[in-house]
């Protein structure tokens, strides 16, 4: 029996991953190209409930990010806690400036890196099916 439910997770998988890819500028929470070169190489951004007071909140926050000159990396400044928003500007997520949320870290110029994994996906499905299309094209002439 639970053999039989294997490919039909297998599939629910796949159709989410591709339809989350496909609609990459809603899960996006920054469009690809902005830069924010204050944060170079940012880790992960840390999703909370508890506050710095121990405080539960319903609605997840996170902290702004602050450069750490003393261990070469990043540290949370707990002063201000920034609720994620949902559906806010044309996003499914993001939160309130000056904040930013990085679910998979930024790059060297500061970057989102799932947003532009999102994005990036759309590539790399057009482009499995534009060489799908090829294929079948010069498969048929032949």
């Amino acid at each position: 029996m639970a053999t039989r439910n294997k490919p039909r997770l297998a599939i629910a998988a796949l159709t989410v991953s591709h339809g989350i890819v496909l609609l990459a500028g809603l899960f996006a929470p920054y469009d690809p190209g902005s830069q924010n070169r204050e944060l170079p190489f940012a880790p992960p951004t840390q999703i909370h409930f508890i506050d710095a007071r121990k405080k539960l909140h319903l609605r997840p926050f996170v902290y702004r990010l602050r450069a750490d000159a003393e261990n070469d990396g990043y540290r949370e400044d707990r002063s201000q806690a920034y609720p994620l928003r949902f559906f806010s500007r044309r996003h499914l997520f993001g939160t309130d400036p000056p904040s930013k949320i990085f679910l998979m870290g930024s790059d060297a110029y500061g970057r989102d890196q799932f947003s532009r994994f999102l994005y990036g996906g759309r590539i790399s499905l057009f482009a499995g099916l534009l060489a799908t299309v090829i294929s079948l094209s010069v498969g048929m002439m032949g």
